[in-house]
């Protein structure tokens, strides 16, 4: 999880299915804000069923940033960027990286992101005209991509505001609008 606001955590009650398919109890990672926030807001998720599976089962654990992690053969790196008050987690996975919801890049982040080849970013709107924005607009992701240098990247917490089609076309040919299915293949991650 990269951070506790309702559109990226209130979607828990799906993961049952997960709890069902593998037969288990499913393991979810998380900064510690959001390990705790989680916790208080789902605390029945996180308690032995009284029968099995009719309920999400989670296992959380805590992240911090700037760290390095193994889960079986996956290794990542976390990094932070701020998203409003609040920080939002991103990942990175050897040569790719993705972060979400976040209106700035501290140096740290760039520099957790120096070498990324794949890169799957936010970018909310057009122009954001808020005098304290929590996202990205497109000249500011743009800006971030054009100093990152991935050889590829994709757009993604898209609005409303956005045209799939318009946006595509109006975009530098390495930068692509994610969507919905998007299959990334990644190479070296």
């Amino acid at each position: 999880l990269t951070h506790a606001h309702a559109d990226h955590i209130h979607g828990a009650d799906d993961l049952r299915a997960f709890n069902e398919l593998q037969d288990d109890w499913l393991h979810v990672y998380a900064p510690t804000e959001t390990v705790n926030e989680f916790s208080q807001r789902f605390p029945y998720m996180l308690t032995e069923p009284k029968t099995r599976w009719l309920k999400p089962c989670l296992r959380l654990s805590a992240l911090e940033p700037q760290q390095t992690y193994t889960l079986g053969d996956i290794t990542f790196q976390t990094f932070e960027a701020p998203h409003g008050p609040i920080r939002s987690f991103g990942f990175r996975f050897g040569t790719f990286a993705y972060l979400t919801d976040c209106h700035d890049m501290p140096e740290n982040t760039f520099a957790a992101l120096a070498g990324v080849q794949q890169l799957v970013l936010e970018c909310m709107t057009y122009t954001i005209n808020v005098p304290k924005p929590a996202h990205a607009d497109l000249p500011k992701a743009l800006g971030w991509i054009e100093r990152i240098s991935p050889q590829k990247a994709w757009l993604t917490d898209l609005s409303h505001t956005f045209d799939y089609d318009t946006l595509k076309a109006e975009l530098p040919a390495h930068v692509e609008p994610a969507y919905d299915g998007l299959v990334i293949h990644t190479q070296g991650a």
